[in-house]
């Protein structure tokens, strides 16, 4: 049962009505509010840092109370009669009086609140499940209530209290690590704290594991003497602690003047044959600058401050647990992932007297302002190994990309036209028609146009052809250029295009049934550096879909790409609807074009370009009831720099070499 202050009266009152007036089965049906109460006030400061409280009958607060009641009562039933229509009026008879007679205070107070005078109103404590009762004698549910279900209190642990006892509040918790999560590192930080109103007389963290080991990892026994020394919480983090294979439990026990309280957490350390460590970034444009990380909790490293550059060099170590682990997997390639899109490819450096340790060491351009970066080993089950993760923040000044566009156009287009759109898109000028190199003022590197493919010159082995050009020019994953750019390819079609099963078919123009679908073209690119841009532009005919859905679900262009640890494409798409093989009304194709080249023109950022694409469409789809818009942009590739909006931030960007 609770007890307040005096002063708290009314809040006793509204905690009664709650559950006995609101008119909700799930109320009813639920027993455990005291568990939901403790939650929500345990991190109060009126109760953090209350002083011991007396233990006080119900019969002798309600006497204290009674004239001050009478007033209380009547008010909050004016206020239900008042606002509450489906509230029934209190009986004239049942409405609380003051009286003087302390023998039937109770049931006084219990009619006019209307609920059952023979509840047995005990003085206890309820804890939370597992809580110790500190000493106290415990209470079965059978003597707190008239119920004859018990069932939902089996777990449910009361001790008694006595009139007249002070009782202090005591809150324990293990802040970190949570309850049953699995650890990939052999250490972890173990964070806790203890609230009390009173000075607690112990403190002890006890680390155990099921053969009955246990240590001691930290203690405190004695209570501040000093008037004032204890200022309401304590709160410890024990850095590093080394875990035991599989089970770990740590028990936080605490005691004050009103009992015991503990807490619990069970993690496990799943001890893997591989470990990848982060040891540092080093950024070169700094002075070569050492970032050093933070391991956190599953191998994941943290770098508390922002990188001053883009351009890092990663360093590490691959650590083995054993030597036949190390055999089984010496000559696995190590990959490195920058949200998502494979960055490095490269060879382990063996230590010398160190059989179960590797070093590594690569260059890295963090493709955008936050990047997530990943490091495994190549065949090295998931299972097995614990891989480097870390997300990272650098200063945007220094970016590099590197465009390679294919245009690829079928219908009522020519060569020249969608060449000059696409240059236009991105303000670029054409300086080499052999090779498609252009120049953009938004980007430090030269891009590369390829095609257009039109009409007739649309067909599969060109588009092949060209893909394996982009391939071919893009920097390689085992490369070791110094400073190498962040690598983009986008793909823009403006056709038709029809679904089948698992996959999305671009109509060519060398002939009817030529196409070729977006799978094959994203396939190309799968273990390179090239982040995967689609802009579409197309006409859909449901009837010659060999598939129900349209347009591709997120879900559905998982099949763009073979390894689940790459980042899926991003894919922009506008979709002109018709059926039966009659095209609806839409903009000429000159006026379909100008939404790619005046909207790109302005964006940014490939979140900028969404943005924009969505705000385009919701003007054109008041004119155009068929036009559908549709996108998958993975948030890792939101800031991703893609059109020469970028030169309104020019000046915050590093000049060209």
């Amino acid at each position: 049962m609770l007890y307040f202050d005096r002063n708290r009266a009314r809040v006793l009152l509204l905690i009664i009505w709650v559950f006995i007036f609101v008119p909700s089965p799930g109320i009813w049906a639920w027993t455990e509010h005291p568990l939901v109460i403790h939650e929500t006030l345990a991190a109060l400061p009126e109760v953090q840092d209350a002083k011991p409280v007396k233990v006080e009958s119900l019969d002798a607060f309600l006497m204290a109370q009674e004239k001050g009641l009478v007033a209380l009562l009547a008010g909050e039933e004016d206020w239900a009669r008042k606002n509450l229509a489906w509230y029934k009026p209190l009986p004239k008879d049942l409405e609380f009086r003051a009286t003087g007679n302390a023998k039937d205070i109770r049931a006084r107070f219990a009619h006019a609140i209307r609920i059952n005078p023979n509840a047995g109103f005990g003085l206890y404590l309820q804890f939370v499940p597992g809580a110790d009762t500190g000493g106290k004698p415990g209470i079965k549910p059978s003597s707190l209530t008239f119920l004859k279900d018990l069932s939902e209190w089996k777990s449910t642990t009361f001790a008694e209290l006595k009139a007249g006892e002070e009782v202090s509040p005591l809150v324990v918790e293990i802040v970190s690590p949570g309850d049953k999560q699995k650890l990939q590192t052999p250490q972890c930080d173990v964070e806790f704290s203890v609230r009390s109103a009173s000075p607690p007389h112990e403190i002890k963290l006890v680390q155990r594991n099921d053969s009955g080991k246990h240590v001691v990892l930290f203690q405190s026994d004695a209570a501040p003497t000093r008037p004032g020394a204890w200022a309401g919480t304590f709160e410890k983090t024990l850095k590093v602690v080394e875990l035991w294979p599989e089970e770990n439990r740590f028990e936080l026990h605490a005691k004050n003047a009103g009992g015991a309280k503990k807490d619990h957490v069970t993690v496990r350390y799943v001890q893997r044959p591989v470990r990848v460590v982060i040891d540092s970034l080093v950024a070169p444009k700094a002075g070569g600058r050492e970032f050093k990380p933070e391991i956190l909790t599953n191998n994941r490293a943290q770098f508390p401050e922002p990188l001053p550059s883009s351009w890092v060099i990663l360093k590490g170590r691959v650590i083995w647990d054993s030597a036949s682990s190390h055999k089984t997997f010496e000559n696995a390639d190590l990959l490195v992932r920058v949200n998502g899109t494979l960055y490095s490819k490269l060879k382990l450096v063996p230590q010398l007297g160190n059989e179960l340790e590797d070093r590594f060491e690569t260059g890295v351009r963090l493709a955008t302002p936050t990047s997530h970066v990943k490091v495994d080993l190549a065949g090295v089950p998931t299972e097995s190994i614990a891989a480097g993760d870390f997300t990272v923040t650098c200063e945007a000044k220094d970016h590099r990309e590197r465009l390679h566009v294919l245009v690829i156009g079928v219908g009522p287009y020519n060569a020249d036209q969608l060449r000059d759109q696409a240059l236009s898109a991105f303000k670029g000028r054409l300086v080499d028609p052999s090779t498609g190199r252009f120049k953009s003022p938004a980007f430090q590197e030269d891009g590369y146009l390829y095609g257009p493919l039109v009409g007739e010159a649309a067909q599969r082995n060109r588009v092949h052809n060209l893909l394996e050009r982009i391939r071919e020019a893009l920097i390689r994953p085992e490369s070791s250029l110094d400073e190498a750019p962040t690598e983009i390819i986008v793909i823009y079609y403006v056709g038709d295009e029809r679904h089948t099963t698992g996959a999305t078919a671009l109509r060519l123009g060398a002939g009817e049934g030529e196409e070729v679908e977006m799978e094959e073209i994203s396939q190309h690119f799968s273990e390179t550096r090239g982040n995967q841009v689609y802009l579409l532009d197309v006409n859909h005919d449901p009837d010659r879909d060999t598939t129900s859905k349209s347009p591709r679900s997120p879900d559905d262009l998982a099949s763009l790409v073979r390894d689940p640890r790459q980042a899926l494409p991003v894919v922009l798409r506008f979709s002109w609807n018709g059926r039966g093989g009659s095209q609806q009304v839409a903009p000429s194709s000159a006026d379909r074009l100008q939404v790619l080249t005046e909207t790109l023109s302005r964006a940014s950022t490939l979140k900028q370009l969404d943005e924009g694409f969505r705000n385009r469409y919701d003007r054109l789809r008041q004119q155009y009831a068929s036009l559908v818009y549709s996108s998958t942009l993975p948030e890792s590739l939101q800031a991703l720099i893609i059109g020469p909006g970028a030169m309104a931030s020019e000046a915050n960007r590093e000049p060209s070499p």
